[in-house]
């Protein structure tokens, strides 16, 4: 089941990162992968990168399709 897309939301944390969500999760891997020094939770932290990298692009296509020139401009002038 895919979400709706009712609203750009450019407030806020997303005036700061455009997808917040991914960035505190992949900082959450990073960070238990460093504390525990296990290569199995870099290698968990490498795939989910990997995954949040394709699940980001796929995203800003939708995005983009939506709200077009609106999301160009914000996409420009926000992080990640």
């Amino acid at each position: 089941m895919n979400a709706q897309v009712k609203e750009l939301v450019t407030k806020g944390l997303y005036a700061k990162i455009r997808h917040p969500m991914y960035v505190f999760q992949l900082l959450l891997f990073l960070g238990l992968a460093m504390v525990t020094r296990d290569v199995i939770a870099y290698g968990f932290f490498v795939f989910a990168l990997v995954f949040v990298i394709w699940r980001v692009r796929r995203e800003n296509r939708i995005l983009e399709e939506k709200f077009g020139d609106a999301y160009r401009t914000y996409r420009e002038q926000v992080w990640f």
